[in-house]
């Protein structure tokens, strides 16, 4: 793993975390959204430009991916009943 990516990681996984369980309300989840997020970053990261944008792409991407994830045909019909 690249140290850049590691160390964003780190920075900020904890923050990424209680904003993934605002938006799902549902802790198994949030490693699948989360995993999908640094996937995300790993293939985007040579475009973000310094720190601020880095934090910013972060919190957007986390949030769109946990709401798609809420509006998944899976998550609507098999934890559903």
């Amino acid at each position: 793993m690249d140290d850049k990516l590691k160390e964003l990681i780190d920075k900020y996984s904890g923050e990424l975390y209680r904003l993934a369980y605002f938006c799902l309300n549902n802790v198994s989840d949030i490693d699948d959204v989360l995993q999908d997020v640094y996937l995300k970053l790993s293939d985007n990261l040579h475009k973000l430009k310094d720190e601020e944008h880095i934090k910013a792409w972060l919190i957007t991407v986390t949030r769109n991916t946990a709401y798609n994830y809420n509006k998944s045909f899976w998550r609507k019909h098999v934890t559903a009943e």
